[in-house]
This record gives structure tokens, C-alpha cells and sequence, in this order.
């Protein structure tokens, strides 16, 4: 497996290629008796863990999925820029910090907040990692990827739109400025969107996936739902919406 981590603290970028990868790739030069044979351009996927992960703990949950693409997705995981100063369920196996892409105030949830702290940061950080052809989301990361597609942010700057987008258990970037934006012109940033939602989604109530995915305009605009029984989680076990991920970032 092989995927690029950017670091939060100084921004650089880290490639790993564990020695299995290393291994087909001599094996590759070795049949070909040194010669190079062009391959399609992989995509470029940025993913943007939930609040309270990070890129290694999205990588991580992610990898039998960054696997399965290696030969046609070129992975980014990237670190939020808020450090909110504790461990985490997703991270504390790896002794990380719990991340996010904005601060809230204390009992309050991104669909409610008025103003979301660390938004032009987490934008500006997404772009100077890019440009990206596709996103993958989840919570926190899935509603920075509608703001960066009402924004048209991190995307090829010519083109001003991403090939597609995938927003897992996402809901409305708050409730002023940014949210009327990503009514208005989420539609416009993506060829096509996929929305995955869980039925029993207590973090990011389901109603609040469903609004979020009218912003992208329905089957007009190559947008997308699918759903499952599960809640707050990007569900991995379930072969039928991981094909429908793969599909939609790649395809």
C-alpha cells in the first residue's frame, strides 16, 4: 500500500511504500527488461478525516480501499489544522492527536454553529496540497468538501471543478454565509457526487446527509445517494457502497 500523508507541521509531504509495493515495482522493470511503459495518469484523491481523527487514522481505516485503487488513485491524507488537545477514539491506538478542519464551541454540532473557526485555514491547506481531481469525506471532512466545491477550491484551477466528490455522513457547513454558498454553487464544483448516508446516524442525523446532498443538485448534476443501517462510520465492511465509492472515484 502505498499513500502521501501531509504533515501539520510544516506542511510537508510523506510517501511510504512498504516493501511488498517495492517488490512489484522491481518485478515490473525486471519483465520489462528496463523499458518504460507509460500507465493511464492515476487520479489524485484527497481525503479529509472527521473531526477527531487524522490523516494516519483515515489512512489506516481506509487501507484495504487505498489497496484495491493503488493502481489508478494516487492518495493524499490530510491532517486538519485544529489540534483540539486530547486523545481520541480514532487515534489513541496510534497515540495521535484528535484533529479537526474548524473549532466549535462546547456542545454544539458543525450544522448548528454560526461561524466555523479554522474554515480559511482548512481551505487554503487543502489548495496548497493540490490541485486534487477527486475528494473523499467523512463528518467534518465530508462538509469541508462541499464547502471546497461551492468554493471551487483545491481543484484544477482551469477546469474550476473536481471530477467527482464522495461525502460520508456529512451535514450543512453551519448556518450563515457558508451554508447559503454551498446551496447555491456545490452543484457547480463536481462532474458528480456520491453521498453515503447511515440510517441511524446519531452524530450527523440523517436528514441533515439528505440536505446536504440536495445541494448538489440530484440526478441532474451526477449526484447520488446510497445508504445503510449503520450510523456515524464510513462502512467499509459493506461490499456493495465500497464498490460504489471505488467506482465513483475512479470511474
Amino acid at each position: 500500500m502505498r499513500f502521501v500523508s501531509a504533515s501539520t507541521q510544516n506542511g510537508a509531504k510523506t510517501k511510504t511504500t512498504t516493501p511488498e509495493t517495492k517488490t512489484k515495482e522491481e518485478a515490473t522493470r525486471r519483465e520489462g527488461g528496463g523499458q518504460h511503459h507509460p500507465k493511464a495518469a492515476r487520479r489524485k484523491v484527497a481525503a479529509l478525516h472527521g473531526r477527531g481523527g487524522s490523516a494516519r487514522s483515515f489512512s489506516n481505516f481506509l487501507r484495504k480501499m487505498v489497496a484495491e485503487t493503488e493502481e489508478s488513485v494516487e492518495w493524499t491524507f490530510l491532517d486538519g489544522p485544529v489540534d483540539e488537545g486530547k486523545m481520541h477514539e480514532f487515534t489513541k491506538k496510534e497515540n495521535g492527536k484528535a484533529l479537526a478542519w474548524w473549532a466549535l464551541p462546547a456542545n454544539t454540532r458543525t450544522y448548528g454553529a454560526d461561524v466555523l473557526d479554522g474554515i480559511e485555514e482548512s481551505c487554503e491547506k487543502v489548495a496548497r496540497e493540490g490541485p486534487f481531481d477527486c475528494l473523499i469525506g467523512f463528518s467534518q471532512g465530508a462538509t469541508l468538501s462541499s464547502v471546497l466545491c461551492a468554493r471551487k477550491c483545491g481543484c484544477d484551477g482551469e477546469q474550476k471543478q473536481f471530477e467527482s466528490v464522495v461525502l460520508v455522513s456529512g451535514a450543512r457547513p453551519g448556518v450563515g454565509e457558508e451554508w447559503e454558498r454551498v446551496q447555491k454553487e456545490a452543484r457547480f464544483g463536481t462532474k458528480k457526487s456520491l453521498h453515503v448516508i447511515g440510517e441511524t446516524d446519531a452524530i450527523n442525523p440523517k436528514e441533515f446527509g439528505f440536505e446536504l446532498a440536495e445541494c448538489f443538485g440530484g440526478e441532474e448534476y451526477g449526484s447520488e445517494i446510497v445508504t445503510h443501517k449503520r450510523g456515524h462510520i464510513v462502512p467499509i465492511d459493506d461490499e456493495r457502497i465500497v464498490k460504489k465509492i471505488i467506482e465513483t472515484l475512479t470511474g
